[in-house]
């Protein structure tokens, strides 16, 4: 190969036609009329164009096995041959045939490909027990492409606007970037700003710092498609496989996350569709006496919730009979029965992580070896995700699976506990509670375990500091209690005092401290001093605390309906609330901090770069502020123009949906009700406008 740089071009270009020609091949069985024809014109094109640039470079094995599927293929097209499975069948081990031989140069002229062509050129002269003839005129008259040269590439327009890098020059912008980000907030820390001048010179460094994280982080980012489209493919292979009748949806395959997350997340789920097509869905006969189509559905779907990206597997299969679940693993010895007497129906479901856990009654290819979901776990949790398991027996299971955006730079809470400065990852942090007062009588005793009533709800707690070897605080000293998610529920951690949000850099531990089992890594401060990052799935099983479900067993339907409210005021004093659900971060910002941007204050954060809008310039009747130097910017869900947020003063608590609400004062667009709301630290409630964040972001955007 005298030209190595323009075979890795060949390659990359080839990678892509290949993974577009596999899924187009497993629609195409469920396609019909001119759908199908396009489709079959599509796939005709993918292998014409591979075949064309190995004919250019010399590779005769790529360009004969690409000529004989194409072959096959334009019989298809013209409605010479029926589409069948045997067919679709042959053109994919063609399509990993290709798929092998592009990858190396050496191995170009494979001993497989000789046999597969020979049998894709038997297939397309009819002479194959599996093509069968059809009609001429089944298909729509479709006009095949203008072949042109036999070494042509067809000229893409996108080429001209993008480049290629190697990883290892996107891995290395990723660590200067993230060396950055390190001195900013070190610069940050230490350096005062005297003058305006001095300051601007900082909100510049700042913004130019953030503007630079957040691109170098957008170059390593890739639509979550990419991955998807791998599992149409093994949905089929499987369900034919197993006899069973299997259709897989896709959505949300826009949806973009860092290189490393999604390496990671392959494996994890590759295992989850399996286990869907192998011990979800039920064979034909089995559902139609139960009630169901034929047919299985499996959903696998992506969506962008603030920092994090949900990644949903959902099936219509037989569900997780926590019976059958609690008898094998009594069988397997993992739990004892004591033990399975005690557990809900949602915690026996749950034993199905457990390491050595299977249902199967014998081990096949795809199932009964005992290496199962725990795999799946682990490898999202290294990773900073976590797992959530939802089934109904009969009805069906969704995985819920919660990633973090970047691998690289992630927002935490720094907190102190036992002396030490830890930082917690803001993905796993639900909410911060005062323990003084009546708050503090809330931590009870049960079963030998500590735990807190939130909301009519036991949470199991720890004492961060004793588990750190560290001395008890005297009782009378102020505490917090952090929520955290931990697993697939929730966990609550005693800590001794909260300090600021601040954007980390990750950096790997050192095996002592690996060994502890209570951290996931390190990063240093603004200060210059190294800090440990806690990772709570590690915490709740070195305590013994057993993770509660994020929604309690026993709440009632009257608690389960009542939202909470997230209590804040103005810069005018002037008190308000909205959904806690609406609101998506929360941002504290201090002097200096917010600059002009377009004429309009800004606040730069682990996000991007936010415009900052009062209240009262979407609420009439309300006062209105100058620019203020501290307080706090809520960032509502939902898509809001420029990423913009609320600013407010302060934030005072949450409680629970009023019962009780009236006309308020004033009327506007996103003004929902006033009522009167007491929080923990007031002995009278207070008049309340409540408000509705999206209706607000609206309007603001109308009049904008």
């Amino acid at each position: 190969m005298e030209d190595l740089a323009l075979f890795d071009e060949f390659r990359a270009e080839a990678r892509e036609h290949l993974a577009r020609y596999s899924e187009g091949l497993v629609r195409l069985e469920r396609q019909e009329g001119p759908a199908k024809g396009e489709e079959l014109n599509r796939l005709f094109r993918a292998l014409h164009s591979i075949k064309g640039g190995a004919a250019y470079l010399g590779l005769k094995g790529v360009e004969e096995l690409s000529h004989a599927a194409e072959s096959l293929l334009d019989k298809l097209r013209r409605g010479t041959l029926e589409v069948a499975p045997n067919l679709i069948d042959l053109l994919l081990q063609a399509g990993d045939c290709l798929g092998r031989m592009v990858e190396n140069p050496e191995a170009s002229e494979s001993s497989e490909a000789g046999p597969i062509a020979a049998r894709l050129a038997s297939a397309a002269s009819g002479t194959s027990s599996t093509a069968t003839m059809i009609a001429e005129h089944t298909l729509p008259p479709i006009q095949p492409p203008d072949h042109g040269s036999a070494g042509a590439l067809p000229a893409d327009p996108e080429r001209d606007r993008t480049i290629r890098i190697s990883v290892e020059v996107a891995d290395r912008l990723m660590t200067l970037a993230s060396e950055l980000v390190l001195v900013r907030n070190q610069a940050l820390k230490k350096f005062e700003p005297r003058d305006s001048s001095e300051r601007e010179l900082v909100q510049r460094l700042n913004l130019v710092t953030s503007e630079i994280q957040r691109s170098v982080t957008e170059t390593r980012m890739q639509p979550v498609g990419n991955l998807f489209q791998r599992f149409p493919r093994v949905a089929r292979d499987i369900a034919r496989q197993l006899g069973k009748s299997i259709d897989l949806a896709i959505s949300g395959t826009e949806v973009e996350l860092d290189k490393g997350v999604i390496e990671k997340l392959a494996d994890p789920l590759t295992h989850l569709i399996r286990n869907a097509c192998d011990h979800g869905i039920e064979y034909p006969a089995d559902r139609l006496k139960a009630g169901k189509p034929a047919t299985g559905a499996i959903r696998l779907e992506a969506h962008h919730e603030g920092s994090q990206i949900h990644v949903v597997v959902r099936d219509d299969g037989a569900g997780i009979d926590p019976a059958r679940v609690a008898r094998k693993a009594l069988e397997r010895g993992l739990i004892s029965r004591e033990e399975s007497a005690g557990m809900t129906p949602s915690q026996l479901q749950e034993l199905v992580l457990k390491p050595g856990f299977s249902t199967a009654e014998k081990v096949t290819d795809l199932s009964g070896r005992g290496v199962g979901l725990d795999v799946v776990q682990a490898n999202l949790a290294s990773i900073g995700g976590n797992l959530r398991i939802d089934s109904e027996p009969g009805r069906g299971t969704e995985f819920h699976l919660r990633l973090p955006l970047t691998l690289a730079i992630i927002p935490c809470l720094v907190v102190e506990a036992g002396g030490n400065r830890l930082c917690v990852p803001q993905r796993d942090l639900e909410e911060l509670v005062l323990l003084d007062g009546a708050s503090r009588q809330r931590v009870e005793v049960s079963h030998d375990r500590l735990v807190y009533r939130l909301r009519d709800q036991l949470v199991p707690v720890v004492r961060l500091g004793e588990w750190l070897g560290a001395a008890a605080p005297a009782d009378g000293e102020p505490r917090f209690l952090a929520v955290v998610r931990a697993g697939s529920g929730r966990l609550g951690v005693v800590i001794d005092k909260v300090r600021n949000p601040e954007e980390i850099v990750v950096k790997p531990l050192h095996p002592a401290l690996e060994a502890i089992g209570l951290f996931s890594g390190a990063t240093v401060l603004g200060d210059g001093l190294v800090s440990l990052i806690l990772d709570m799935d590690k915490l709740a099983r070195r305590s013994g605390a057993n993770p509660v479900p994020a929604v309690a067993v026993s709440e009632t339907v009257a608690n389960a309906a009542r939202k909470l409210h997230l209590v804040f005021e103005d810069h005018a004093g002037g008190r308000f609330s909205a959904p806690l659900e609406s609101i998506r971060k929360v941002v504290r910002f201090g002097p200096g901090q917010a600059t002009l941007v377009g004429g309009r204050a800004s606040l730069s954060h682990a996000e991007g770069i936010s415009p900052m809008v009062g209240l009262a310039e979407v609420v009439p009747g309300l006062p209105r502020d100058e620019k203020p130097d501290s307080g706090y910017l809520l960032l509502p869900k939902g898509k809001f123009p420029r990423n913009a947020g609320f600013v407010v003063a302060d934030i005072i608590d949450t409680v629970e949906e009023p019962r009780l609400r009236q006309a308020p004062p004033m009327k506007g667009p996103g003004v929902t009700g006033a009522a009167e709301i007491r929080v923990r630290s007031e002995q009278a409630g207070k008049l309340t406008l409540m408000l509705d964040p999206l209706a607000l972001a609206d309007a603001w955007e109308g009049a904008a």
